[in-house]
């Protein structure tokens, strides 16, 4: 975050329960790599650029929400954003594939029964692109 100008935030509210389903706990870490990733990359030369993190439990669930004080996402791939081979990011400069990231957390979501949304949402101080997962937790946390 410091080499890209952007200051990342972890929300102190941000806990995990001790225990999660199998595949959860890799899921998360599958996501939150990828959409900080992205948000780092989406906030960099921004004005104030601003990446902020939740990660929670609640007896229905883990939800893991990604917030970046980037320009958003083009209207043109809203819907097509989460698809392999898409990506808003255009073509990487040494030839690597993009638009990968995304469609696996979405593949590894929804065989978790989980899913990935995005959004714009405005506070007292400015415009965020959101990007929200939320796994449930079969049973209630333990």
């Amino acid at each position: 975050a410091a080499e890209r100008r952007v200051t990342l935030t972890l929300d102190p509210l941000s806990g995990l329960p001790l225990r999660l389903p199998p595949g959860v706990l890799d899921l998360l870490e599958l996501a939150s790599g990828n959409l900080i990733e992205n948000a780092l990359e989406a906030a960099s030369g921004t004005p104030d650029a601003q990446v902020r993190v939740l990660i929670a439990a609640d007896p229905e669930g883990v939800v893991l929400e990604v917030r970046d004080s980037g320009p958003g996402v083009p209207p043109e791939l809203t819907d097509s954003l989460t698809r392999r081979g898409v990506s808003s990011k255009g073509a990487a400069p040494d030839g690597t594939p993009r638009g990968v990231g995304l469609a696996l957390v979405v593949d590894r979501a929804q065989a978790l029964g989980a899913t990935l949304t995005h959004d714009r949402v405005t506070d007292a101080a400015r415009t965020w692109t959101r990007f929200t997962l939320d796994v449930p937790l079969p049973g209630g946390e333990e």
